[in-house]
């Protein structure tokens, strides 16, 4: 009978329980569910591995939610407490806090930027990584291997494992928090899809051999100019006399080759000192890239512009005047750049 009877009394208390518990539920609700009070955007910020608790003291601290129980009880019961994303999240008007909590499940951050400009150094792109906001510093060694990077495309696959010229030249947007490493591997696998796109559209005749040496040939094309309507006919000027077994004679090739010491007029003297990079003293291309080059300059490495010219020399304005005999371009010479010895 005791049995019977409390059990009686249960059955008239579940329907109150019921009722407490969806009461509940409307309350928290109504309270993630209201638009949040704000007069100008606001801005928070979420560290990588943040917990709930630290991701909601944040919210209580900006304003925006004054306890932390209901959302407490909806990540709870959605089992979403492993699920945010570190990033600075934008709160505008209208918000509320079940969609700012929203924003940081998925991630949907706001994004910064990099740019990386064309005819750098690898170095200069990991120097300039290291001074952009939101971006984690690693230990990237300079003079590792691009496979030390993690970075191994097959379809790019060089013999030669330097990192010089290997990162395409773009805007790369990220969210706070990424590694620097992964900006570098997203513009490596860019410069390797690139690559393969231009070799394969290709000029049939070439005077090399490999897509490595196209990338090479399109550094010193980005070094030299970067004028579109001159960057082919460059390319043609190197093409033709590496067929015909001429030095290239590529200014850019023997300050590369400088090592740090960059800076400063070229001198006869740094023309005549042989080094790998030196293209006086020395046949055919570099051994490696010396710069990162621009999409223009590798499709003009890959498709040089059929003519006659073997010389260039710049006028001083930003653009080249080409020859074709030895004799025009001493007078071009003479007339534009007093010492060149291209």
């Amino acid at each position: 009978m005791k049995t019977a009877s409390l059990y009686s009394s249960l059955q008239a208390y579940i329907p109150y329980a019921l009722l407490g518990i969806l009461v509940a539920g409307m309350v928290v609700n109504l309270s993630l569910q209201s638009p949040l009070s704000l007069e100008n955007e606001v801005e928070i910020e979420i560290p990588p591995g943040a917990s709930a608790t630290a991701v909601m003291e944040t919210l209580i601290a900006q304003g925006m939610i004054d306890t932390k129980l209901p959302m407490r009880i909806r990540m709870k019961l959605l089992n979403l407490e492993g699920s945010l994303q570190a990033g600075v999240y934008v709160v505008r008007q209208g918000d509320t806090a079940e969609s700012v909590i929203n924003k940081i499940i998925v991630g949907d951050s706001k994004l910064f930027s990099v740019t990386l400009v064309e005819g750098k150094r690898a170095r200069d792109y990991i120097e300039q990584l290291k001074q952009t906001e939101g971006i984690i510093q690693t230990d990237i060694d300079v003079d590792a291997s691009i496979k030390s990077f993690g970075i191994d495309f097959p379809n790019c696959a060089f013999q030669s494992q330097h990192i010089e010229g290997r990162f395409y030249p773009d805007t790369y947007f990220f969210s706070p928090g990424t590694k620097d490493i992964q900006i570098l591997k997203r513009a490596a696998l860019k410069m390797c899809e690139t690559l393969t796109g231009a070799w394969v559209s290709r000029t049939t005749k070439l005077p090399y051999s490999s897509m490595y040496e196209g990338l090479i040939l399109a550094s010193i094309i980005e070094k030299e100019s970067n004028l579109i309507d001159e960057v082919e006919i460059i390319s043609g000027v190197f093409t033709r006399r590496l067929s015909l077994g001429m030095r290239i004679q590529a200014d850019p090739t023997v300050v590369y080759g400088r090592g740090e010491n960059r800076s400063g007029v070229l001198t006869k003297e740094d023309l005549q000192k042989d080094t790998p990079y030196n293209t006086y003293t020395r046949p055919g291309l570099p051994l490696t890239p010396i710069a990162n080059p621009s999409k223009i300059s590798i499709s003009a490495a890959f498709n040089p512009r059929p003519g006659n010219e073997l010389y260039f020399v710049a006028k001083g304005d930003g653009r080249h005047h080409f020859s074709a005999g030895l004799e025009e371009h001493q007078m071009a010479v003479n007339k534009y750049r007093q010492g060149s010895y291209r």
